[in-house]
């Protein structure tokens, strides 16, 4: 992953943790932490796809457009 995408996968993943710490166990638009980073179109679908791969993010299984941080994303997010 070179260093831009990985910048905006830092930037995804903690706009997640900020949205998601009033409450953990709701599942997340990934339209709404893009818009919150300005991260979108086709960049947005690689970063979603790049913070997957890595464990730090799970897709719903039944709407891809919902995203929840795993427990090494809060690690990840909270260090």
């Amino acid at each position: 992953m070179d260093l831009d995408r990985l910048t905006l996968a830092t930037k995804f993943v903690t706009a997640l943790y900020d949205a998601s710490r009033r409450n953990p166990a709701s599942w997340r638009r990934v339209s709404a932490i893009g818009a919150r980073t300005g991260i979108k179109g086709g960049q947005l679908e690689q970063v979603v796809s790049d913070v997957v791969t890595a464990g730090l993010v799970e897709q719903h299984v039944d709407d891809a457009r919902l995203v929840i941080l795993t427990n090494e994303g809060w690690a990840f997010a909270s260090s």
